[in-house]
């Protein structure tokens, strides 16, 4: 069955959509004119069409449940979960951008999580509609609110205020990571099965983007953290709290937040400083983005901007550029 497109009407400057034999007008502005239609879409019934909110929801958890990471099953779940308790019984139809808008803001939630909360509603209706259980998303006008930046680089003075400050199972994985350049999420997951002597394989399944193994170099620092952690734990985890459970994203986070350094930090800037470091240290992006654990340089290059406000390394590229020359 061919779905009614909305349509501009130059006589009348004004924006229909053709349903049910009749023209219904949406009005002048085109992006109310597209949350008119999509929402009078997700009102339609058919056969194989979702009522409510919550059906949807469960749906799509099963879903992911089946063909996702376990993390990302339990971070949805725990979103659905805060959502339906502000919109009990919601229909989809009667569902609007502002009653997701209210929930993020009774959260109360940084921007970061906000986005990720975001994103997580809207994939379930989007995949509602490929699957052809609703005829629309009624979150089309939703925007999605954009991350915290993430460009701050660790110094070697604020490393060692970082290590100072840090418990010995917060230094632990902090020193990890900025030995080995790796992500956050890798070095949690980390077990004694996946380390190799000098380098850890993760399997695909607990790798990004789930189509690699994923490989993490050992410097001799990195190596000797995970040897002696390893003797201590043989099964689960290797890096964990002081309590002794594996550390999970938002307590990584929360720990080093809670350090009072006097100056902006959190774990994944360690990433960022490995990779500028080791631009600045000659490293080929090609060598680079293997070991940091990209397919192509295309992020080193997009995303790992930092070196343009190391202007000492452009003036020595420059020159090496010209084969260390003086320009004439």
């Amino acid at each position: 069955m061919r779905v009614p497109q909305p349509w501009f009407r130059k006589s009348t400057r004004s924006w229909y959509v053709q349903m049910d034999g009749r023209q219904v007008p949406l009005g002048r502005d085109k992006e109310e004119a597209q949350r008119k239609y999509h929402s009078l879409m997700a009102g339609r019934r058919n056969g194989q069409s979702i009522k409510r909110v919550d059906e949807l929801l469960d749906e799509y958890l099963e879903h992911v449940n089946r063909n996702q990471k376990p993390g990302t099953y339990r971070l949805y779940k725990h979103y659905y979960k805060t959502l339906l308790s502000t919109i009990p019984a919601k229909r989809v139809h009667d569902l609007c951008p502002h009653d997701v808008q209210r929930w993020l803001d009774a959260k109360g939630w940084n921007v970061t999580t906000r986005k990720i909360a975001v994103k997580a509603v809207k994939a379930a209706f989007n995949w509602g509609v490929r699957q052809g259980l609703i005829p629309a998303s009624p979150l089309i006008g939703l925007r999605t609110p954009a991350g915290m930046a993430r460009d701050v680089l660790v110094t070697p003075e604020q490393w060692k205020k970082i290590a100072q400050a840090a418990k010995d199972d917060l230094r632990d994985i902090l020193a990890f990571l900025r030995e080995t350049g790796c992500r956050p999420q890798e070095a949690r997951i980390i077990e004694a099965g996946h380390v190799r002597g000098d380098h850890v394989i993760l399997p695909k399944v607990d790798s990004k983007g789930l189509k690699y193994n994923r490989v993490i170099w050992l410097t001799p620092a990195a190596e000797a953290i995970i040897k002696r952690l390893s003797a201590e734990r043989s099964e689960g985890k290797l890096f964990r709290n002081t309590w002794g459970r594996p550390w999970s994203t938002g307590r990584l986070n929360g720990r080093c937040a809670g350090l009072k350094l006097g100056f902006p930090f959190f774990p994944y800037a360690l990433r960022h400083t490995w990779i500028t470091e080791a631009l600045e240290r000659g490293v080929d992006p090609v060598t680079l983005a293997i070991l940091a654990g990209h397919r192509d340089t295309t992020m080193i290059c997009r995303t790992y901007q930092h070196l343009a406000r190391v202007p000492g390394h452009l003036k020595a590229s420059l020159l090496k550029a010209i084969g260390g020359g003086a320009v004439a």
